[in-house]
């Protein structure tokens, strides 16, 4: 949110760490990074944006996972 005069007052966002056996798809384990955020309607306003925003989340934490997580795991 570096840089965003929207994003970087109003928004927030946590990280959260989920042992592994601990997330289920259909009913088996899957390991994966969730992206969530709380903010106010008007910061992500178009699609644009919203791409944008999720795309450079989802870069960064492809970078911290080393390896280990592609993209569709996030």
């Amino acid at each position: 949110m570096t840089g965003n005069t929207i994003m970087a007052p109003n928004g927030t966002a946590h990280v959260g760490s989920i042992p592994k056996g601990r997330t289920f798809l259909g009913g088996k384990p899957v390991e994966g990074a969730w992206i969530e955020t709380k903010t106010p309607t008007f910061a992500l306003v178009d699609n644009e944006t919203k791409q944008r925003f999720f795309g450079k989340a989802t870069q960064s934490i492809q970078e911290l996972a080393e390896g280990k997580l592609v993209k569709e795991q996030i």
